[in-house]
């Protein structure tokens, strides 16, 4: 073990990476960014899955649950994050999940296969011999249709934090005690925005980078700014990186946006006017945006070199969880409406996408055959079209609305989520456990959910033996603080109320 991987594992080892939930790296994320691709993936509900960098297992252990005929591997670098991610195990009682101590140097040529790799919060920040040895078992451990997540810090957008990142470095050398980096990083990175002399973009940089640090976990600061080696890559230079293991790009699985669909289209045509390889215009797209992170997916290079099918959205399902509200005519006086999930927001007037959209929204929180989609494009048409040309239409609908992350994408419908709370309302193994904790708990779609005090308190109760009279008993019986109430019709009124937002939450399964 060389000197850096040494005084990773020591890091990890002295303050553990925080455990989380990453939607990106979500299988069915992942297929669905093949599909938009025209690659078509491995079936998720079945498949062999390694996360390499698996932390405590946080971010395995609820995928292992969804998808229970799927086999789950993690390893890394930390003995004390395993054994957390066994006691994880040992107390849900998962048993498609196995989790190892192990460098990745050390990964054993005999581990046969894998529809999905995942490697998140590794390759900046490992030495480049470990960087390679990231691609290579990616190269040689893939299956012929699987795909590998690896996200990475990019260049230009992580310039600008690097100012961050060396002050702190400079200040904390000689400091041995990992948990004194960040309050020393900090009070440098603040005594230096207040007293620069500079009163212009320099001091404007440092506050802001200031303010961006503000709230964020010490132990994510730790581990993402502070660590012994963090290399960010411009997206071109990471391209030469795993095209010269035999891989090949498929697209970006995150969940803010698209920067392609919001870019306007005489920006895009000016990119594939100066570069004819896909992946340059990526570059251009990251300078043009400042991008900061990439989610990437990839796939071995003779799956991308195979006939790409535009048909397989076709066969896909559509949700979506967004508010609506009218927002004024348009130029032709059509009425129009504000479509908005998160920060994401379009102004639409034309009654067939606004169709289609509220179609989608009534169906929350599952999802709809993009089949269906279709046939309430054509129900609101004066003029008939063929099918061929509904199906089209739908299509670039969806992609556009998908790139602004108004809807979700879905290979398949999930069989594991509950429309309503139903008799015996449930809630994963591994949603209980974390809510008992008062931890963040994943929604089955994946999502970080921080729960109020009545939810964490309710959650664990949901294990599909209880109903409404028995959760009530219980709550009652415990006094909690977090259900105040005057009366047990009250009680179960607020409990009523409280199911109803975790099917709307995608929390509840069937």
């Amino acid at each position: 073990m060389d000197d850096a991987v040494a005084k990773l594992k020591s890091a990890y080892e002295s303050v553990p990476y925080p455990h989380n939930y990453y939607a990106q790296t979500h299988l069915d994320r992942l297929a669905v960014t093949a599909i938009m691709a025209g690659i078509a993936p491995e079936n998720p509900e079945k498949s062999r899955v390694l996360e390499i960098g698996c932390g405590s297992g946080g971010n395995l252990l609820p995928m292992a649950e969804q998808f229970p005929q799927s086999q789950f591997s993690g390893i890394d670098l930390s003995p004390r994050q395993i054994e957390l991610g066994m006691q994880c195990l040992r107390e849900t009682g998962l048993a498609n999940v196995e989790l190892r101590s192990r460098d990745i140097l050390d990964f054993p040529r005999n581990a046969g296969e894998f529809d999905f790799i995942i490697a998140h919060g590794v390759y900046s920040w490992v030495p480049a011999v470990v960087r390679d040895k990231l691609l290579t078992i990616c190269r040689e451990h893939l299956s012929p249709a699987g795909l590998a997540f690896i996200s990475l810090n990019t260049y230009p957008g992580w310039k600008f934090r690097e100012l961050a990142r060396d002050l702190m470095m400079f200040h904390n050398r000689g400091v041995d005690d990992p948990a004194m980096l960040v309050p020393r990083g900090r009070d440098i990175l603040f005594m230096m925005a207040e007293h620069t002399i500079d009163a212009g973009k320099y001091r404007e940089a440092l506050r802001s980078n200031y303010r961006g640090l503000q709230n964020v976990p010490e132990n994510f600061i730790l581990h993402d700014h502070l660590e012994p080696v963090n290399e960010p890559r411009y997206f071109r230079e990471f391209a030469r990186d795993f095209e010269g293991h035999g891989l090949s790009y498929v697209g970006d699985s995150a969940t803010d946006y698209d920067p392609w669909i919001k870019i306007s289209p005489t920006m895009r045509e000016t990119f594939q006017q100066m570069a004819a390889d896909p992946l340059d215009q990526e570059q251009y797209l990251d300078f043009l945006v400042g991008r900061v992170f990439r989610w990437t997916v990839l796939c071995r290079s003779e799956a991308a070199q195979s006939v790409r099918r535009g048909d397989l959205l076709h066969e896909a399902y559509v949700a979506g969880d967004f508010t609506e509200e009218p927002a004024g005519a348009d130029p032709q006086g059509k009425p129009g409406f504000k479509i908005k999930s998160g920060l994401q927001q379009l102004l639409i007037s034309d009654p067939r996408p606004l169709a289609v959209l509220r179609r989608i929204r009534r169906a929350w929180p599952m999802g709809l055959p993009f089949s269906e989609l279709v046939q309430t494009y054509r129900n609101q048409l004066t003029v008939p079209i063929d099918e061929h040309q509904a199906f089209k239409d739908v299509e670039l609908m969806v992609r556009t609305y998908f790139g602004y992350r108004l809807i979700e994408v879905m290979s398949r419908q999930p069989s594991v989520i509950a429309p309503s709370p139903g008799e015996y309302p449930k809630v994963s193994r591994y949603a209980r456990w974390a809510a008992s904790r008062g931890s963040s708990v994943p929604s089955l779609r994946h999502i970080s959910l921080n729960l109020n005090d009545a939810l964490l308190r309710l959650v664990p109760l949901l294990d599909g033996t209880r109903n409404r009279k028995a959760i009530a008993e219980e709550i009652a019986r415990s006094s909690s603080a977090e259900w105040p109430h005057e009366n047990r019709n009250q009680l179960e009124a607020g409990i009523e109320t409280a199911l109803n937002k975790l099917a709307e939450m995608q929390l509840l399964m069937n």
